[in-house]
């Protein structure tokens, strides 16, 4: 595992072992996440699941860059 640090966060991305990147969401994002969250969720025992796959899903990168 690799990380990278930054002045103003700290570590602000790890590369993980698998080639993809975990890096820090920004407040916006977090809230977004929980939104989407709450709105996939069909019952409150799902909803701390449904939390972490769309806080996961935002963080995750993988190394390759989508073309635009």
């Amino acid at each position: 595992m690799i990380v990278v640090w930054s002045i103003l966060a700290g570590a602000d991305r790890m590369e993980l072992e698998n080639g993809m990147e975990l890096r820090l969401l920004s407040a916006l994002e977090v809230l977004e996440a929980r939104r989407e969250a709450a709105q996939l969720a069909e019952s409150q025992g799902e909803r701390a699941l449904c939390s972490n796959a769309c806080l996961l899903a935002r963080a995750l990168e993988s190394g390759e860059k989508a073309g635009i």
